[in-house]
């Protein structure tokens, strides 16, 4: 089946569907509102009432890297490691994927796909007294099913401390039963529904990343040997170190009620939420989230050498990582006030043949209407790849996602892209 001969107009209409036939209600409320989380005046941070879930807390930064040498920001600390499965099977000879349509506080449309199984060890856990989570015994191994892929990745290095979660696809033989906000969806179909803003979430377009195929051609101007030994110059030549502060104790942030907010109202702000969905394991809940200010930017410059698409990466070092990691030619907030002060910003935005352009969102449990636009422009003109940059081909970011070294949004915009240019599908296809 061909991208062109997939039809999703069944799967809008189904989803259609699950968006009227369930309630779901957000709103905003102060932090002081949040009857299960408290102020922990010995951590300095905002935790839940079972020590589980996520908390809230300060960070201090120091870093040779970038132009700024050290900072304060609030940050989500969730040391548990989440599950993204994804349940796949062969029907009448093609595989399809189990997609879920997920209602989430953040969502700017509310409901998106996400993968079969999305979720924390708090929540499988049942930490919150709820429902299970469905098709859960699929993902530990005991119930027939057979693994195709488990590998560990990073989220937002800006926003989470360290955060990993296992992104997983699952093999079944047998028929199983599909519950109502459940749907098997080709890759074709899939990859229709990735070309479209805010359809698709963050953690599916992330296990979808990690399925990548190559391509059969590729000639890279820099080989396996110079990628890895850059890479390592990199992560030798930058420190990053980071303590724990209270979050009374910020500069730069007002820690009140209601919000925890820069003094400039700029980044991003940790507000007070209040839930309410008639299909979630637990029907109503208050937690604290950050919320985004301004739409942001993901931007990939392509070029063709030794006819070979080649992608320009950049490493960057973030609050909430180890080491450096690879990211799109362009990620920044607010970029309609960057021209100019951004490498190749101007570049991605004016020049060259934009191959695509969609705003999609960010992971919708923790971040409040958090949207990038994601960009991939192809330019003809030669392009000098300045410090800290790097031309990588396609085949390549295949073997650095495997090996961990892409960050999320290096790995989502690469899952829209592909899909969109159909480099091949997905390996396991």
């Amino acid at each position: 089946m061909t991208q062109s001969a997939a039809n999703i107009e069944p799967i809008m209409t189904w989803m259609r569907e699950r968006q009227s036939s369930a309630s779901f209600e957000v709103k905003e409320i102060p932090l002081s509102a949040l009857d299960e989380w408290h102020y922990d005046d010995q951590q300095g941070s905002l935790v839940h009432r079972s020590g589980k879930f996520f908390s809230v807390r300060g960070i201090e930064v120091e870093t040779d890297f970038g132009s700024v040498s050290k900072w304060r920001q609030p940050i989500i600390n969730q040391p548990e490691i989440g599950i993204l499965g994804l349940l796949s099977r062969r029907i009448d000879g093609r595989r399809q994927y189990l997609m879920q349509a997920k209602m989430e506080p953040g969502n700017i449309n509310i409901l998106q796909l996400s993968p079969t199984v999305q979720a924390t060890q708090s929540n499988y856990s049942r930490v919150h007294r709820g429902k299970k989570t469905n098709y859960l015994e699929y993902f530990n191994h005991s119930s027939g099913s057979r693994v195709l892929m488990d590998k560990l990745q990073y989220e937002q290095g800006g926003r989470f401390y360290r955060k990993l979660n296992r992104n997983i696809l699952m093999d079944i033989q047998d028929d199983i039963p599909v519950l109502d906000d459940y749907y098997w969806m080709s890759s074709a179909q899939i990859a229709l529904l990735l070309n479209m803003s805010n359809i698709v979430n963050m953690d599916s377009r992330s296990v979808l990343s990690c399925m990548l195929k190559k391509d059969k051609k590729d000639y890279p101007v820099n080989t396996d040997h110079h990628i890895s030994a850059w890479l390592s110059a990199m992560k030798n030549r930058h420190h990053l170190e980071t303590k724990w502060v209270a979050l009374d104790k910020l500069e730069d942030w007002h820690f009140r009620d209601h919000h925890i907010q820069h003094r400039d109202e700029k980044y991003f702000t940790v507000v007070g939420i209040e839930t309410r969905a008639s299909n979630r394991e637990v029907q109503s809940w208050r937690q604290p989230i950050f919320k985004e200010t301004n739409i942001g930017l993901t931007g990939l410059i392509i070029k063709e050498i030794n006819q070979t698409p080649h992608y320009l990466m950049q490493v960057v070092l973030e609050a909430g990582k180890t080491s450096v990691k690879l990211a799109p030619t362009v990620q920044c907030s607010d970029y309609k006030n960057k021209s100019g002060s951004v490498p190749y910003i101007d570049r991605l935005l004016h020049d060259g043949e934009i191959l695509y352009d969609q705003i999609q969102s960010e992971e919708g449990g923790r971040f409040y209407h958090f949207q990038n636009r994601n960009m991939v422009v192809k330019i003809k003109d030669d392009l000098q790849a300045e410090d800290h940059f790097i031309w990588v081909t396609h085949n390549k970011i295949v073997d650095l996602i495997d090996q961990g070294h892409l960050n999320i949004e290096a790995r989502t915009l690469m899952a829209c892209w592909n899909a969109l240019n159909n480099h091949g599908g997905y390996q396991y296809d």
